[in-house]
């Protein structure tokens, strides 16, 4: 029942402007008519003169509504293709989010792992800093989540305050008096919330991201259904 009515608003939607013209074509033929039988100027008016006036009214009135139903149904169209483009932008972007999240997690809890067992010694911190630097997060697209948006600033600000303190001890252990002192001397407390941060900012991040790709899914599939 609900379909039908739905199908019935469609076919009203679509014909409405036709229907429009039909009845302001009609009410001007009346008023032309009047017009032109009762009003003083038309006295030696000529039939044929009349019904060209009145064919020529109706024509423009169906051309003025043809014209602004053409408009209507390009708008229509571009805003899909706009609506089309910003899923396609989002679907990537939140793609690409999911792995950086998880890359984020398996970072920190490895990194927090291998200072707890005092197993990061001073000649792997370079890889341990390597990684980290390397690790490139596209910036959000404007149409982003906002959450998901908040949530990559805030990894990006853990992420180069995790840097600055790897690099700080980088500089500390060149010095090669300091070599046989214990990482977790000059790294240790300041490190561990912001790899604690990372963690947790890449699962938040990869669980919001994992939604919405779902959400774009579940939309997608539900468009043609729509339109029947």
């Amino acid at each position: 029942m609900q379909d039908r009515k739905k199908r019935g608003n469609q076919v009203l939607e679509r014909y409405s402007n036709w229907l429009n013209a039909i009845v302001i074509s009609g009410v001007a033929v009346i008023a032309f008519l009047v017009g032109g039988i009762y009003g003083k100027g038309f006295s030696n008016l000529s039939w044929e003169t009349l019904l060209a006036g009145i064919f020529g009214l109706i024509g423009g009135t169906f051309a003025w509504f043809s014209a602004q139903s053409q408009i209507k149904a390009q708008k229509e169209q571009r805003d899909k293709d706009i609506a089309r483009e910003k899923n396609s932008t989002n679907f990537r972007y939140y793609t690409h989010i999911v792995e950086i999240g998880e890359l984020c997690r398996a970072f920190a809890q490895v990194t927090l792992s291998s200072l707890n067992d005092q197993r990061l010694t001073p000649e792997r911190l370079l890889n341990v800093a390597d990684a980290i630097r390397r690790l490139e997060i596209t910036d959000p697209p404007i149409t982003a989540d906002q959450d998901i948006t908040a949530c990559i600033i805030s990894i990006n600000i853990t992420r180069y305050k995790i840097i600055n303190l790897l690099n700080a001890a980088e500089r500390f252990y060149s010095d090669k008096k300091n070599i046989k002192r214990k990482l977790g001397e000059t790294l240790a407390p300041g490190i561990f919330e912001p790899l604690q941060d990372l963690s947790a900012y890449g699962k938040t991040v990869s669980e919001m991201a994992e939604l919405e790709l779902q959400r774009l899914n579940n939309d997608h599939h539900a468009a043609p259904s729509k339109t029947n």
